[in-house]
């Protein structure tokens, strides 16, 4: 399509595809096109695992890690070291067979790893590197000093983006800052406000940091994406508010000097040297509007909002050295909402004509763009110049991720897309013309064949990529189909849960908890004669693999911290609502204590109270039956803990704890350690101070052993306990990290790691349990007949083999 414009003459190409809503529908392979599809192998992950999958959607080889996996020319594969793309310790590189042959983790303390990483070849290193971004945290006087705007603050907890290199040894040998690129026009005294005359807009190549409405807080640019540009030495970043961002590598790595490079990265010459996406956040475009009358809005000149995966299309391929992008377009403000995929080229000036260098966009400028439907009631738009190429479905309903996603140029054109919350992979042609779909069939309801009615990420994947059969990671590999995953579950090879329909609430007002509409699932009713469901006890439900949702009806957003009473309840917590909830043995569900104060692990003592580690109020506390809260422990050496954790009770009646850094800004302690509480309450003495990030922790019933596990080093150790409460001859009992932990008689020991991992009293692996969601905490019910689980959104109940007294 050429559109003429006064003075200027730009093409871009507009590919738009049908598309259709449905409720309901088949999973696996849905259409294939094989003489216009690129044939090759799709990599994807879900819940926890790698599947590498032909054109048929037939299983070739798994991995047992996934979170954003990516096959690497030597054949191994390269992912998270945990299954969250918001936030992991470091990484695992795998061979073909799934054994790990390096890995990294990140040990600083302020430092969050988080979505994306990249291998490549340092050319003036001679050896392959790895690049990811971490959040890294900065205190208040750092935020104040940097001239952030006090009337915002306080900027306790704040975080800016950092993108990270690391040698194969682990050192890290280059590291760039968006906390060194800033501007602001608030402070005169400090050395970053703006020059006299100027404004914000005179500074593109920086980042405000008072940016109207969204002052510097945690995650505060949540950046999501990451790739380099060999041939430029470039790399670029995106940040999920709307903007992209390139920076030089190569003109600020020195080899062999690392300080010398973060300082050189830290100046001028670690400035923006391209940006894209919202020019209004330095001043140089229209932010987005709601109009006079409500009804209609405008995008002003935001291009992308909620976008992912940035990155250069490949040298060689169609569009080489333009960037792609997944435009979610979250935050884009559009009437009618939907998805796109954009192809940029950031050298497009003016003219239309490519530059040898990176032009502002909105230097290279803007036409009005209309959609071809005017049943989709979209109102025309400001769309760059520089976008080149634009997919997007003709039904909005038909194509619309709000999260995570990605696309991918393949080598005859077409380009691969994976939309996140659906799980939904296709191949589109140039023209828009689907040549391949296929919908990922795990869910968190197990393997199903058919998808109803879903909340979003049901069966989400977060990024998909195609190998061509003649790709490095590929030659010379046994390539045998193994069935499809559907198939595969059906024959018991992979884990499949039958699919649990949400339960009605047989107490729509429970005492202790009121009634909360919102919380309905649709199409349910409240009936107060309709059946209670409690913990199962039919045999078919005893299958060891099988976990059951409880109290479905009940919306979760984080539990944690499982631990029953002498009665046969279950307390734990929901720390991002600030509750802890009591479960009884009938299943009835109420909400125990509101303001909990960030609660997360919980303990019973001998008296029957109820010790909580409170986060947010940094300290361990007891809650007496008569509803008083008293301080066991709030600070140690004078100056308060950081985020206690989880707990555990001796024989004796002292308290271990753990205290990490999770979701704090800055530390109060000089690390993350594990602390003890004495007996008698009278001093609290730090007794494990080499952990990374300690967190779960348990003993065995004799007082004579501490399990705990470091999830920054991806372990669990063992120590003895001495008389005096110290710890002594630690050992590793457990190559795996984990959150949380539990116990049995027996001395088997219950890692909820990607799934809850077992292991006896000598630390071999005897068993494991999948989980619809990654679990964060396990304990036992009181027979120990069930594992109660809390894994994130929901709570679980997993059978055991037998009852034990």
């Amino acid at each position: 399509m050429i559109r003429s414009l006064p003075f200027v003459i730009i093409l871009m190409v507009i590919a738009v595809a049908g598309a259709h809503e449905s409720l309901r529908g088949p999973t696996e392979l849905i259409h294939w096109d094989q003489q216009q599809s690129f044939h090759g192998y799709t990599l994807f992950s879900t819940r926890g695992t790698s599947y590498l999958i032909d054109m048929e959607g037939r299983v070739v080889n798994t991995w047992p890690i996934g979170t954003t996996p990516q096959l690497l020319e030597n054949g191994n594969l390269l992912d998270a070291s945990k299954d969250d793309p918001s936030g992991f310790g470091g990484f695992r590189e795998l061979d073909w067979n799934g054994n790990v042959v390096w890995q990294y983790d990140e040990q600083r303390p302020g430092y969050k790893p988080h979505h994306d990483w990249v291998r490549i070849f340092n050319k003036q290193l001679g050896q392959p590197t790895t690049l990811y971004i971490a959040n890294r945290e900065i205190t208040h006087q750092e935020a104040i000093d940097a001239g952030c705007d006090p009337a915002n603050g306080p900027y306790d907890g704040a975080q800016l983006d950092t993108i990270v290199e690391i040698d194969m040894q682990g050192n890290i040998v280059w590291e760039w800052r968006f906390f060194d690129h800033t501007i602001q026009d608030v402070d005169p005294t400090k050395r970053n406000y703006i020059d006299q005359g100027k404004t914000v807009a005179d500074y593109p190549h920086r980042i405000n940091v008072n940016i109207p409405g969204r002052p510097v807080k945690r995650d505060w640019l949540h950046c999501n994406s990451l790739d380099y540009n060999p041939q430029l030495g470039h790399v670029v970043t995106n940040s999920v508010q709307g903007e992209f961002y390139v920076i030089d590598h190569d003109g600020t790595f020195v080899a062999g000097d690392p300080e010398e490079s973060i300082r050189r990265a830290a100046g001028p010459a670690g400035d923006f040297l391209y940006r894209f996406g919202d020019p209004a956040r330095y001043g140089q475009g229209d932010p987005p509007s709601i109009l006079a009358d409500w009804t209609q809005s405008t995008t002003g000149h935001k291009q992308i909002g909620g976008a992912h995966d940035v990155h250069w299309i490949d040298k060689g391929l169609p569009g080489a050295g333009n960037f792609l992008i997944f435009n979610n377009a979250q935050y884009l403000f559009e009437r009618t909402p939907q998805s796109y995929v954009l192809e940029i080229n950031g050298m497009v000036n003016e003219l239309g004509e490519r530059a040898e260098v990176y032009v502002n966009p909105p230097d290279a400028g803007y036409f009005r763009w209309q959609h071809p439907n005017r049943d989709s009631q979209k109102t025309p738009r400001w769309v760059s110049n520089q976008i080149v190429w634009m997919y997007y479905s003709r039904s909005n309903q038909g194509f619309f991720s709000h999260i995570g996603s990605g696309a991918q140029r393949l080598p005859n054109g077409n380009t691969l897309v994976c939309a996140m919350t659906e799980g939904h992979f296709f191949e589109v042609t140039p023209d828009a013309e689907i040549v391949w779909e296929y919908i990922n069939p795990v869910t968190k309801e197990g393997v199903v064949k058919v998808l109803e009615d879903s909340f979003p990420m049901s069966n989400a994947v977060f990024r998909a990529y195609r190998y061509g059969p003649d790709h490095p990671a590929l030659r010379d590999r046994e390539l045998q189909p193994k069935g499809t995953l559907t198939e595969l579950a059906s024959q018991g090879q992979i884990q499949s849960s039958p699919r649990q329909m949400p339960q009605t609430n047989p107490r729509a007002n429970q005492p202790g908890q009121k009634q909360n509409r919102q919380q309905r699932q649709p199409g349910t009713r409240t009936n107060q004669n309709e059946g209670q469901r409690g913990p199962s006890t039919n045999s078919e439900s005893k299958r060891p693999t099988e976990a059951t949702q409880l109290n479905p009806e009940t919306e979760f957003q984080f539990t944690e911290g499982p631990v029953g009473d002498a009665d046969g309840n279950i307390y734990f917590t929901d720390v991002r609502a600030n509750r802890i909830y009591r479960r009884d043995p009938t299943g009835q569900l109420e909400v125990f204590l509101e303001d909990s104060g960030g609660a997360n692990g919980l303990a019973i003592d001998a008296e029957g109270d109820l010790v909580i580690c409170q986060g947010e109020r940094s300290r361990v506390a007891r809650l007496s039956k008569d509803g008083k809260l008293t301080t066991l422990a709030d600070k140690y050496a004078g100056k308060p803990f950081n985020k206690p954790n989880d707990l555990w009770i001796a024989p004796n009646g002292g308290v271990y704890f753990s205290d990490p850094l999770y979701g704090r800004g800055t530390p109060t302690q000089d690390g993350q350690h594990v602390y003890y509480i004495t007996p008698a309450g009278d001093s609290v003495i730090r007794v494990a101070d080499d952990l990374v990030r300690p967190n779960g922790l348990v003993g065995s019933a004799d007082g004579k052993t501490l399990f705990i596990t470091d999830h920054g080093a991806d372990r669990t150790y063992r120590y003895a306990i001495q008389t005096d409460g110290l710890l002594a001859d630690k050992s590793v009992f457990a190559e795996i990290g984990a959150d949380g932990m539990a116990i049995d008689s027996r001395g088997n020991v219950y890692l909820a790691s990607q799934q809850i991992v077992v292991f006896n009293s000598l630390g071999k692996q005897t068993g494991s349990f999948p989980t619809p969601e990654q679990p964060t905490n396990v304990c036992l019910t009181k027979d120990e007949s069930e594992l109660f689980v809390t894994a994130r959104s929901m709570i679980l109940s997993i059978p055991l083999a037998e009852k034990r007294n």
